[in-house]
């Protein structure tokens, strides 16, 4: 079933507060610098506010996405129903539930900061819808010390015409802890048409190392806006990836806030776009601790009519000094019908940091389509070997574990 966590009084009241902070504002418009190259209202998404998905004894059987990886634990939710069947429990002391029983798992003393800290940060209409509507989710926790060696897995699977989704998933890896956590966004049939309006939060204790991977595949149709934040402390290692391979319109903001000395953020991400497909991604390095390091690398192709969007900022505060930070974005253009932006840019408050950023945009290159044609390739194929090529350094940024399912669902 859905949760039933929204009983609790204290959950009801955040609710209440995105709730207000959903009716009184607009979606977000051109005029604000963040939107300022995507239109929202061009993608219809009061159409989908009205529309559920249907009950998940309804869908066929064989619904569920082919497995990516070995994993650990897999926790499966199909249009907002948690299956039993499909998942497989977490071994060990390691906590996969869905949100309703995060509170018996953890306590309310441990839920309650997660969510509040969440609400707190709203900033725009797709988030407050999140917050105010969301009915399933799964909480991942990691203790004190645990290493877990195969991914954990979260997968989200909805199906519908005009129909919203409104998941979340928490991750508190706490001190000296170790894992891989991906979730996963599909839809079943190609007539599929649903807005996914996705949150996650990650927090990460002392000298923990967390691997997180978005993977975006929806149908052809579909919206979706995501918004994840990461807070990491003293010493921790967070490898975040997201690949956004489906839907007619992406977007998707990543804000990471390192707030302990000796920490080390690394931010992969990979995007594909063909027909008329839009895909706008920010990610937000926020360094407010000395002596830690961050680095972006987001790449990605456009065809078609297609666009994307990549912004990337660089933070850092006055107290921040000896942060060594890093973005960039690479970008290959397979026709003059494509295009691609890229919007890097630093703030940097305090002097002693090591902070840059890079980015290019290019075609394929004449003189290696003409090689592989030389050798007895088709177009089609030497096409095909060169965008792997290029992507397959993208790939190469994921956390380990998952960097061959990723692969080969690129391929």
């Amino acid at each position: 079933m859905k949760g039933t966590l929204a009983e609790a009084a204290w959950l009801s009241d955040l609710r209440n507060e995105s709730r207000k902070k959903f009716e009184t504002s607009a979606w977000p418009a051109t005029s604000e610098e963040e939107w300022r190259r995507t239109d929202v209202e061009l993608f219809g998404p009061d159409s989908y506010l009205d529309g559920r998905p249907s009950d998940i004894e309804d869908l066929p059987g064989d619904a569920l996405p082919r497995e990516m990886f070995d994993t650990e634990s897999r926790i499966v939710f199909v249009n907002g129903f948690l299956d039993e069947g499909a998942s497989v429990s977490a071994a060990g002391n390691v906590t996969v539930v869905p949100l309703d029983r995060a509170a018996k798992a953890l306590g309310e003393r441990a839920v309650r900061p997660l969510f509040s800290k969440a609400v707190a940060r709203i900033d725009n209409r797709f988030q407050s819808l999140n917050y105010s509507s969301w009915d399933h989710g799964a909480l991942v926790h990691i203790p004190a010390g645990v290493r877990v060696e195969k991914p954990i897995l979260v997968d989200f699977v909805v199906s519908g015409r005009t129909v919203s989704s409104m998941p979340q998933v928490f991750v508190y890896a706490e001190t000296g802890s170790s894992a891989v956590v991906v979730q996963r966004f599909t839809t079943i049939g190609a007539e599929d048409s649903v807005l996914v309006t996705a949150g996650w939060e990650l927090f990460v204790g002392e000298n923990a190392s967390l691997g997180f991977v978005t993977v975006e595949d929806l149908g052809d149709e579909s919206l979706f806006v995501g918004n994840g934040f990461a807070e990491l402390a003293n010493y921790t290692r967070l490898e975040s990836f997201e690949a956004f391979l489906g839907g007619r319109f992406v977007k998707s903001r990543l804000e990471v806030d390192i707030n302990g000395s000796g920490a080390d953020a690394l931010l992969g991400g990979l995007f594909l776009a063909d027909g008329t497909r839009h895909i706008d991604m920010r990610t937000v390095q926020r360094h407010h601790a000395p002596s830690a390091a961050s680095r972006s690398y987001y790449s990605g192709a456009v065809s078609g009519s297609a666009r994307s969007v990549y912004q990337g900022l660089i933070e850092v505060a006055p107290n921040a000094s000896k942060t060594d930070a890093y973005l960039t974005n690479k970008n290959l253009v397979l026709n003059d019908g494509a295009r691609a932006d890229s919007i890097p840019s630093l703030e940097i408050k305090t002097n002693d940091v090591k902070c840059s950023h890079g980015s290019t945009t290019g075609k394929i290159r004449e003189d290696q389509l003409f090689y592989l044609l030389s050798r007895g390739f088709s177009r089609t194929e030497a096409r095909r070997i060169l965008i792997m090529g290029f992507l397959e350094s993208a790939v190469a940024r994921a956390p380990e574990a998952v960097r061959e399912g990723l692969a080969a669902l690129v391929n």
